[in-house]
């Protein structure tokens, strides 16, 4: 199984290195979390992670990889189930109702006025067939 490698300073007492292990693999398994509950596994190159049915290798390579792929609305729907778990709610159908409930409001936000006004407008060049290109825009945050 994959462990990040923590990066210790001289100046660190022994306490501190030992938190900082901790902060790693705390981090680690959060990764792996994500990873296991988008199924990335599935898509994995790695036999052992589609045999295992569960992230078994890097998973911040595998994060960074697969993370990007995923729709902006699933990417909304996980980020309103992060900010329940984070405002206290437990439970699964709770935290599905959460999480439903953010990515309606996103939804409707994107429909908003304010929403097409935070969207660059850009004047592509018209290409040889005299139609400009659709504008591709992607707002990146996790």
């Amino acid at each position: 199984m994959f462990r990040t490698k923590p990066k210790f300073a001289d100046w660190q007492t022994p306490e501190q290195r030992a938190a900082t292990v901790r902060i790693a693999r705390q981090h680690d398994e959060r990764l792996r979390t994500y990873c296991n509950m988008m199924s990335f596994w599935s898509m994995c190159a790695k036999p052992v992670c589609r045999r295992s049915r569960t992230c078994s290798g890097n998973m911040h390579a595998c994060f960074r990889l697969h993370w990007a792929e995923v729709t902006e609305d699933d990417k909304e729907w996980v980020r309103g189930a992060l900010l329940a778990r984070r405002a206290g709610v437990t439970g699964v159908e709770a935290l599905a109702r959460a999480a439903d409930a953010h990515l309606a409001d996103y939804l409707k936000w994107l429909e908003s006025p304010s929403a097409k006004a935070a969207v660059p407008a850009s004047s592509p060049e018209p290409d040889a067939s005299g139609s400009a290109p659709s504008a591709d825009v992607r707002i990146r945050r996790l």
